[in-house]
């Protein structure tokens, strides 16, 4: 695989974000959740990772 087939291969479409949002787990005991606050207009990374996760009993 050429360079360029493999920058166009790891492209891909991030405009289904539901997958990603208000999900529940159950049953887990250990877990560790890492929110980044990526910008693409600035072309990284804006602050520092955080959990955007509220973790419960």
């Amino acid at each position: 695989m050429s360079a360029k087939q493999s920058a166009v291969s790891r492209k891909k479409p991030h405009s289904d974000l539901t997958h990603y949002t208000n999900n529940k787990l159950s049953n887990v005991k250990n877990a560790i959740v890492i929110h980044s606050d990526y910008s693409k207009s600035k072309g990284g990374y804006t602050g520092k990772a955080t959990s955007a996760v509220t973790i419960k009993d």
